[in-house]
């Protein structure tokens, strides 16, 4: 199976230091989730992308490199076809 997970993180006020404490991120679980969901699909031999528009903003793309293939919407080129199941979670003004 393989999952795509598109994310929003530019323009997104989490991660534009709106809700930062102490250097930190209040991302009220959204990180926790995105981290949790993309390790464990990947433990199952989920193959896993993380498309991100701007990955230098959101601060969880180095430490999934290691658990998911981490593109710029820009970059993505899937070989071998659409994937088995989609999620995307962007931000948007509608």
């Amino acid at each position: 199976m393989d999952l795509l997970y598109v994310l929003s993180a530019a323009g997104n006020l989490l991660y534009e230091g709106q809700f930062g404490l102490h250097g930190r991120y209040q991302t009220y679980g959204q990180q926790s989730f995105i981290y949790d969901l993309l390790v464990a699909a990947s433990r199952h031999s989920v193959r896993v992308s993380l498309a991100v528009d701007d990955p230098r903003v959101f601060p969880l793309t180095s430490p999934l490199a290691r658990y998911a293939t981490v593109h710029d919407f820009s970059a993505i080129r899937r070989p071998g076809g659409p994937p088995s199941a989609a999620i995307v979670d962007v931000v948007s003004d509608d």
